[in-house]
């Protein structure tokens, strides 16, 4: 049976076999279009990689085919197979995501905006995942956002098992924020309204120096990065009041909570205070 078949068998079995079959052509196909041998490709079969299989996820029998034909293929694909309910699978997929990034270069703010865009469906659905009602699958969700955001630093920078790659990245938390912000969920989708709003909730936990324009780490702050922070964080604060009088009593909690946390943080920056004031006034 074809790899794509297997993707999407009803056996979950085969599934998550097929996912780690792609895993490993994936990242030997990528080795291959830049360059590098597949000794190093993490396989421990000995088996070379086959590029074909590939394409049959693409609809092409192709035996050679760029490192571009393979990303597009290969978020295609995770775009629909991250939404799998079993666990075992849902893991497969996020290894196959790592095994595709880890082995991307990303050189050109070209590339990088291509990359996101790709990218972005497969996150989209990730994030519906991190408020799934197994706390295993939720919680492996939001980690593995919380690593894109760090961004060249984190186990899911870009290109970061290629010798000398030298990537740029795809922007770290700005544009995780853009995946949460940019699509505008309907109010009945609770489940991907909530599963945004738990994680900007483990953002401003974890990142309050991105956020808040108080908070000093390193460096004196610039007017420029201090106004971008405020930007930022009333982004996701407007997301938040707009669900909070959801029909979904799990979604105005969280979003309530978000707001009133944010509240405390800045109670003594009177002119971000005064703001959140109004905005609450408005809702």
């Amino acid at each position: 049976m074809e790899l794509v078949g297997c993707l999407f068998s009803r056996n979950w079995n085969i599934r998550e076999m097929a996912l780690r079959r792609l895993s490993h052509d994936v990242s030997g196909a990528l080795l291959l279009a830049n360059g590098e041998s597949t000794g190093n490709s993490g396989s421990s079969s000995g088996n070379t990689t086959s590029p074909g299989t590939l394409g049959a996820a693409n609809g092409s029998s192709q035996t050679n085919i760029s490192g571009d034909v393979v990303v597009e293929s290969c978020c295609s694909v995770l775009s629909m197979v991250c939404a799998d309910p079993v666990y075992k699978v849902y893991v497969a997929a996020l290894k196959t995501l790592r095994a595709m990034l880890v082995y991307t270069p990303c050189h050109s703010l070209t590339e990088r905006t291509k990359l996101q865009q790709l990218l972005k469906p497969v996150v989209e659905t990730i994030l519906v995942k991190c408020a799934d009602p197994n706390s295993r699958t939720s919680q492996l969700s939001v980690s593995t956002l919380m690593e894109m955001c760090k961004g060249q630093a984190g186990e899911l920078a870009i290109g970061r098992e290629i010798l000398k790659s030298g990537s740029i990245g795809i922007g770290g938390i700005d544009f995780v924020l853009n995946c949460i912000l940019g699509t505008q969920s309907e109010p009945n989708n609770w489940q991907a309204l909530l599963g945004r709003l738990c994680l900007i909730d483990r953002l401003l936990l974890e990142f309050p120096g991105d956020f808040y324009p108080h908070i000093i780490s390193g460096d004196i702050l610039q007017a420029d990065a201090i106004i971008d922070r405020y930007e930022k964080l009333l982004s996701l604060l407007s997301f938040a009041l707009r669900s909070i009088d959801n029909s979904h009593s799990m979604v105005g909690k969280l979003s309530r909570r978000i707001f009133l946390s944010a509240a405390r943080m800045v109670a003594r920056v009177p002119q971000v205070f005064v703001k959140l004031i109004e905005m609450l006034s408005m809702t």
